[in-house]
């Protein structure tokens, strides 16, 4: 769940049972925004689960991640005008994929240019055990919290020195645009 940062009386909320709704807290009313299964269940195979999301002011929309890696971008609110700010053009969320790293199932945090909705980076690490559904960039700080209700990982831009020595434990997807490699920081 993610309040509106455009209104706090309105929040958007993601489920397992693949959708995506807007309450406005004062009426009670709610509308589906998405729903990825309208037809129900049809088996484990076909059925979508929303495991991420997160909600950017600034260009109005949210964005969900599935249990099957899709990426789904909903224009929610009012568009705002696009920014060459990356802090202010950047949505963090966490995945489940099923490629396997010797003998784990991978979970990376993704890093996606909401105006052209393309993947920047894409962080993981062998030792997140579960999706991380909570992502923050730090305001100011080239930082990044991840966290789930088992673990929280504080992730830094490494220095090029560390990143050759450490850079096997942490895998960041390229795309055409510039990246920041991050690396994991010790639990807390």
């Amino acid at each position: 769940m993610r309040f509106s940062p455009a209104n706090d009386g309105t929040i958007y909320a993601a489920s397992s049972d693949g959708t995506i709704s807007c309450t406005d807290l004062e009426t009670g009313m709610s509308s589906s925004l998405m729903n990825l299964n309208p037809d129900g269940w049809q088996g484990p195979s076909t059925w979508r689960m929303l495991y991420g999301m997160d909600v950017n002011s600034e260009k109005g929309v949210v964005l969900v991640a599935d249990n099957f890696g899709f990426l789904y971008l909903i224009i929610a609110f009012e568009y705002g005008i696009p920014s060459s700010d990356p802090t202010e053009s950047l949505a963090v969320i966490g995945r489940y994929i099923s490629e396997n790293y010797n003998g784990t199932a991978l979970h990376p945090i993704d890093f996606i240019d909401i105006n052209t909705g393309q993947l920047v980076a894409e962080v993981m690490d062998p030792n997140i055990t579960t999706i991380s559904p909570v992502n923050k960039l730090h305001p100011r700080d080239d930082v990044l919290a991840t966290g789930s209700s088992r673990s929280l990982f504080i992730w830094r831009p490494k220095e090029k020195s560390d990143v050759a020595e450490q850079g096997k434990n942490v895998k960041v997807k390229k795309s055409d645009k510039e990246t920041t490699r991050y690396g994991r920081k010790a639990k807390r």
